[in-house]
């Protein structure tokens, strides 16, 4: 008891002793506790792992509130004393709400605005353009003061703005359709490439304000942020339906990175393409895009939907009697062989083990291994 006690002291300790020291005394009262019988040995063992987590927490800064944090950092900006000061400030509080608003978006669920238009789908079945308008409003309404000095800076400031802006929407819209999520766990189940889905009166809406200023900020502002945006585009195109949208993201976004799938490249490049093609029944452009997919699978963290990619350029091209190709893709792609597994395990990864094992026999190997040493050497 001791020992373990012991080990997880040293893993809290630090320089600043109010840091560690009180997570240090709690340690030792769950010891007492266990050690008079109060509590088993598997929670004693919880309790201390929860200790410890919670003293990383805090020394790692994690349990700020980010409310404060982000207060500061628009009041910061705000006090910058020059132009260039401003624009470097702001695209600092632009990157840390398109990189937080996942985390900073409880107090938004919880907002009348926000409710206003889950009521209209869940219970009218559509949304009126007022409950819109309102719920653009509040998300701008913490950063009226940036936008008023941005207006007076007359920079590209206004458009980094409408960026952040944007992914804030996306963040709260992206699944607010109740069919829309049965169409995408179908998707998800059958191993085809997802989509995003929400109500069609929030994709007019938002397409509408977007095309306002869509192609300057593809234009003028850096690649950093445009490859963000290409990223929320292709979001809003998969739920309007937006073919001509999704192109013209994913060949931004391609045209930034050479032609290649890189680490800036957005999670839905290229796969969202080649999904939309391939709901069109062009298989050969759907083909084109997943394949530059694949190479993606190879980055450090490989993109969401990386079991659905090698399904579905291996299963198109088993279609088109390329088996040995398709074979091929799945013994380099797959996390089952030399491939890196994705964060999402999807029903595709084990399809794609299963047209293997398919593809081995028809092509006459005895077993998957045979088929490894006879495509790779």
């Amino acid at each position: 008891v001791e020992v373990l006690l012991l080990y997880m002291e040293v893993n809290i300790v630090h320089p600043d002793e109010s840091l560690w020291k009180p997570f240090s005394l709690q340690m030792h009262d769950v010891m007492d506790e266990h050690i008079s019988g109060k509590i088993e040995g598997s929670e004693f063992q919880t309790k201390l792992m929860e200790i410890q987590s919670k003293a990383n927490d805090q020394q790692m800064g994690m349990t700020i509130d980010l409310e404060y944090l982000l207060d500061k950092q628009i009041n910061t900006t705000l006090n910058s004393k020059t132009d260039y000061d401003f624009i470097d400030q702001c695209e600092a509080v632009v990157l840390t709400i398109m990189q937080l608003a996942p985390l900073i978006y409880k107090k938004y669920y919880a907002s009348k605005e926000y409710l206003n238009l889950v009521y209209g789908i869940s219970q009218k079945g559509e949304i009126t353009k007022e409950s819109l308008i309102a719920f653009d409003k509040m998300l701008r309404k913490r950063f009226i003061t940036l936008l008023e000095r941005t207006e007076v800076s007359k920079t590209n400031v206004k458009l980094l703005m409408e960026i952040m802006f944007l992914r804030l929407w996306i963040i709260g819209i992206q699944w607010l359709d109740p069919n829309g999520l049965k169409d995408y766990t179908e998707l998800f189940d059958s191993g085809e490439y997802p989509k995003h889905f929400s109500h069609n009166s929030i994709f007019k809406y938002l397409r509408e304000k977007v095309g306002i200023w869509l192609e300057l900020a593809l234009q003028t502002l850096e690649p950093r942020f445009v490859q963000k945006l290409c990223g929320d585009l292709l979001v809003l195109a998969e739920i309007g339906d937006d073919f001509e949208l999704a192109k013209k993201a994913t060949l931004k976004s391609l045209e930034l990175s050479d032609g290649m799938v890189n680490e800036a490249s957005p999670d839905g490049v290229p796969g969202c393409l080649g999904g939309f093609y391939e709901r069109q029944g062009d298989k050969e452009n759907a083909l084109k895009y997943y394949n530059l997919g694949l190479d993606a699978i190879r980055l450090t963290i490989p993109p969401l939907w990386a079991d659905v990619i090698i399904y579905r350029a291996t299963k198109l091209l088993s279609e088109r009697n390329e088996k040995r190709k398709a074979l091929e893709i799945i013994f380099k792609f797959h996390p089952a062989f030399k491939g890196n597994a994705s964060s999402i395990h999807m029903p595709a990864r084990e399809f794609s083990l299963e047209l293997a094992q398919k593809l081995t026999e028809e092509l006459g190997f005895s077993n998957i291994n045979a088929a490894i040493k006879d495509i790779f050497g």
